[in-house]
């Protein structure tokens, strides 16, 4: 019996020895999926814009840009001080657009910022309204989505000569609780310059029809060739639409993954975030959080994601306690790129260039212009 007892002993040591090692290396050949952007060629830095910022012009928070050529200028939407800075090619704050307040051409929490020709788009976060000034920083407009519709989405405001598209919902996100999606709720709107409302597409991923998740933001980029890539904040995947269609169809479905990528295992409601706020911090800063969709051309993908430690919650904004990664897919095959990023990928211009943060720090803020060359 001892003697059975012992070559049961070994041969289990044997097998835990051997799972032990095909573990380690799964989890080393995983990790070697993940290219940083000194070990790939998969995106080619072009240039450089190093900020220049000095008592009076400067940048206090921002989570969004977008980007004009001809000649080049970012318009930075800057949470902190209220209003949109225009920086040039030299990294040179030009002019602000708006000023904090509540009248027209005044500003209160500009989240998301979106150019189009002469037309500058920003969206207010605390008072739900649209302003439009033109590129000189003259108000023009202020516009409101129609009643009992809200935006989902700080991140996501594309625009062009025929109007926006737009992540909409018609749930009040205010609402405790209810935030658990529906079949038939569409995702996504399209809106003409006056923001009234042309159609309505898109559906929810099962994710959200399975439970209450309060992170329903989308994320939305087009092509020139009328497709819309959407993505949701809690999934890598992304959906594609053809808006060229009438009505609008789903074309795609890109199915994303990166060795990175941390699923919520619990759902995150509505009533826990109002609730207990410890316990909401707790949960969601074990899940990746998607922050862009970009669409390059009419097949390259981009959705970029970033994780979060506790510490992030605990003070205002520590950049250091992201890290951030992106997925390069493609429409018409399966092939992925693993990507681990310095910073936030933050817009792309119209030659499908990316914007990379290299340096967050005031007074040493430095973005990177790159190229994709994947695949």
């Amino acid at each position: 019996m001892k003697g059975l007892l012992s070559q049961r002993l070994i041969f289990y040591f044997i097998l835990v020895s051997i799972f032990g090692f095909s573990a380690c290396d799964l989890s080393q050949s995983s990790q070697s999926n993940v290219a940083s952007l000194d070990e790939t060629d998969a995106l080619e830095q072009v240039g450089t814009i190093e900020i220049q910022e000095t008592d009076d012009r400067f940048i206090g928070h921002f989570e969004n840009a977008d980007v004009a050529l001809s000649p080049l200028r970012l318009f930075v939407a800057d949470l902190q001080m209220h209003r949109i800075a225009v920086v040039n090619r030299d990294g040179d704050i030009e002019r602000f657009i708006g000023e904090h307040g509540e009248g027209p051409g005044e500003l209160q929490t500009p989240v998301n910022v979106a150019v189009f020709g002469e037309r500058v788009t920003i969206r207010n976060a605390d008072t739900n309204d649209y302003a439009v000034f033109d590129t000189t920083g003259t108000f023009r407009e202020r516009n409101r989505l129609p009643d009992d519709h809200w935006i989902e989405g700080p991140h996501a405001i594309v625009s062009d000569s025929e109007g926006y598209v737009l992540p909409i919902t018609d749930i009040d996100p205010r609402d405790v609780g209810g935030v658990q999606a529906t079949p038939d709720q569409s995702t996504v709107a399209r809106l003409d310059t006056t923001f009234a409302i042309e159609e309505t597409f898109g559906s929810f991923p099962k994710l959200y029809l399975g439970g209450e998740y309060v992170w329903r933001e989308r994320s939305i980029d087009v092509s020139a060739d009328s497709l819309a890539a959407v993505g949701y904040r809690l999934l890598p995947d992304v959906y594609i639409y053809d808006l060229a269609e009438t009505p609008t169809t789903r074309a795609h479905e890109l199915v994303l993954d990166h060795p990175d990528f941390k699923r919520p295992s619990k759902e995150i409601p509505m009533e826990l975030a109002v609730q207990d706020r410890d316990a909401y911090e707790e949960r969601v800063s074990n899940v990746s959080s998607v922050r862009h969709t970009y669409l390059l051309g009419d097949s390259v993908v981009v959705q970029t994601f970033n994780n979060r430690t506790e510490a992030y919650y605990q003070e205002d904004f520590p950049e250091e306690e992201r890290d951030h990664y992106a997925i390069l897919g493609r429409i018409d095959s399966d092939e992925q790129k693993h990507l681990d990023l310095p910073g936030r990928v933050f817009a792309r211009d119209a030659e499908d260039r990316l914007y990379i943060e290299l340096n967050h720090v005031p007074d040493e803020r430095e973005i990177g212009i790159y190229e994709v060359n994947w695949p």
